[in-house]
């Protein structure tokens, strides 16, 4: 079980998403300001995973490769990868960032 906690600029808490393998993921929201955002969000994850670009060099040129995976819930990668996105997002007009516990 791993825990990503979504905090504001003043590193107060505003949901807490907990991951469980190999696809469970609960949501629990401590402001409800935020809360259909939040909601929304974690939801949209759920269903569609985590769009993520990576790029590889090919063996035998100089070439990168640019590759698009998706992330789903059966990754093990997968709070780690939400916690980069989370910290592109705003709620609320606010800042906020994904801190793994």
């Amino acid at each position: 079980m791993k825990t990503l906690q979504i905090v504001n600029i003043q590193k107060q808490p505003l949901a807490e998403i907990t991951w469980e393998a190999p696809d469970k993921l609960t949501v629990e929201v401590f402001d409800q300001k935020y809360a259909t955002e939040i909601n929304f969000f974690v939801d949209g994850v759920r269903q569609k995973g985590i769009p993520m670009r990576t790029g590889k060099s090919e063996e035998k040129s100089n070439l990168m490769v640019d590759e698009r995976v998706t992330i789903g819930l059966e990754n093990e990668k997968f709070l780690q990868v939400l916690s980069d996105v989370v910290g592109r997002l705003k709620f609320g007009g606010q800042r906020v960032f994904g801190v793994i516990k």
